[in-house]
């Protein structure tokens, strides 16, 4: 098994799905049978209007042409204000994230999924701007050992101008009383 931080990164593309919390408001709409659209506006400060501060934005298109394969593009704006939540510290900072998912099953009890994300961070007090890039491979069990248990392993790589991470792990979610 990995760390905290590695098991979370491990789970979902952070470049599609973990840069924008809060309160707002979103919508999913199915465009066809096996096509969907969801945005939502998000942010910690939602109450708070003005340039640069406020909601944050984040788009999702699925595309789902059977019942065996999804794939997904994504974008997200987020803002971080100097000294609040997220990496930003004492500078302020946005990040303009694209993001594409896909999954496969390739049989009831075995899929493969993986994802592949790239952001641009801009300072907004400074010229410390930099690129994200993030990839994963994960590989997933359902059913594992009882029905609505999950295993599976990943492996997946997180680096940008200040920082590289790179992990593999393995997991096992209990369904339930157990």
């Amino acid at each position: 098994m990995g760390d905290a931080v590695g098991d979370y990164f491990g789970i979902s593309n952070p470049l599609s799905y973990s840069l924008v919390a809060g309160s707002g408001a979103g919508f999913n709409y199915p465009l066809a049978k096996s096509l969907n659209i969801a945005a939502a506006c998000l942010g910690s400060e939602a109450n708070v209007a003005g340039n640069d501060v406020g909601l944050a934005g984040s788009d999702k298109l699925t595309f789902t042409p059977g019942d065996k394969v999804t794939l997904a593009a994504t974008y997200n704006y987020a803002y971080y204000s100097a000294g609040g939540a997220g990496a930003g510290g004492s500078e302020s900072y946005g990040v303009n994230a694209f993001g594409v998912n896909a999954g496969y099953v390739i049989v009831s009890k075995l899929n493969i999924s993986g994802w592949a994300g790239w952001g641009f961070s801009e300072s907004k007090d400074s010229n410390d701007d930099g690129d994200l890039f993030n990839w994963a491979v994960r590989l997933g069990l359902p059913d594992l050992l009882r029905e609505g248990n999950f295993g599976g392993f990943s492996a997946w790589r997180f680096f940008g101008r200040w920082f590289y991470q790179q992990h593999r792990c393995g997991w096992y979610k209990l369904h339930g009383n157990q």
